[in-house]
């Protein structure tokens, strides 16, 4: 698997279920789908600033998106978002590892960065901004000094330039945020405790919670999850609506958990 599959992130995360007692093991694949839901509907939020905002954004609109949530996660500082971060570069390697193979899956004309190489930006951002809460990070994904040199500046020069962009909207006296609905519809039977997780944990509320406490979003905006029938995460401009498929946070649990079989539910 070459440099792209990162020992103490993927090769850990890659063992069989026997190799771990059965009930960690369901709690570490439950935490990782939560991770990595969060790490999501942050970058979707990226989507939301840049439509409601009209912020200007040279390149690829993914990508900005992938720096807003990455900068938020450490800005957030709490050992959630830690926890957020670093599995979600742990997912991106692992979803590289699994269904990314550049000889046989790789669209490169896709909006989006392959998943190894947005898990080599996500890291870098997060050794450059926080080297003393992710500085072991940087070892594990292979970065060498002089790139890690470069990651400090990256971080600088991106954190500079969305705080420039935020500015105008943040959160303060008079200034309210308009309402964030979070829906949680009925879930088929193949994902009712995936559904039930996300519930009863408030994934979505939490991240809610945090964008409107700090910025301010002139229309509302409602994050709904629900059964899509397929797996992945979206932002509706024309309706301001943020749509989480269960089927996509099944897909993070199942990857830990029966990773031979991971996605197929959903692509039957």
């Amino acid at each position: 698997m070459h440099r792209f599959v990162i020992a103490a992130l993927v090769v850990a995360l890659a063992q069989p279920v026997s190799a771990i007692e059965p009930q960690a093991a369901v709690a570490e694949a439950e935490q990782f789908a939560i991770s990595n839901v969060i790490s999501t509907v942050y970058h979707e939020f990226g989507h939301v600033f840049i439509d409601q905002w009209a912020l200007p954004i040279l390149g690829r609109e993914e990508d900005a998106a992938d720096t807003i949530t990455t900068l938020l996660l450490l800005q957030a500082g709490t050992a959630e978002a830690d926890t957020a971060s670093r599995d979600t570069v742990a997912g991106y390697f692992l979803s590289f590892r699994l269904f990314g193979t550049v000889e046989e899956s790789t669209d490169f004309s896709d909006e989006h960065g392959l998943d190894v190489q947005r898990a080599y930006q996500m890291a870098c951002l997060l050794v450059g901004g926080g080297p003393d809460r992710f500085g072991d990070l940087a070892k594990e994904a292979g970065l060498d000094a002089d790139r890690v040199e470069t990651c400090t500046a990256e971080h600088e020069l991106a954190l500079r330039s969305w705080n420039a962009m935020a500015a105008p909207h943040l959160a303060g006296e008079g200034a309210e945020s308009a309402a964030v609905a979070v829906v949680y519809e009925e879930a088929t039977a193949d994902y009712q405790e995936i559904a039930s997780l996300l519930r009863t944990r408030g994934v979505l509320e939490g991240v809610a919670e945090a964008i409107t406490a700090q910025f301010v979003l002139p229309r509302a905006l409602t994050i709904r999850a629900h059964i899509c029938e397929e797996e992945n995460a979206y932002y509706y401009a024309d309706i301001d609506e943020i749509s989480i498929c269960y089927e996509y946070a099944q897909l993070y649990r199942d990857m830990l958990l029966d990773p031979d079989t991971a996605g197929m539910a959903a692509a039957e």
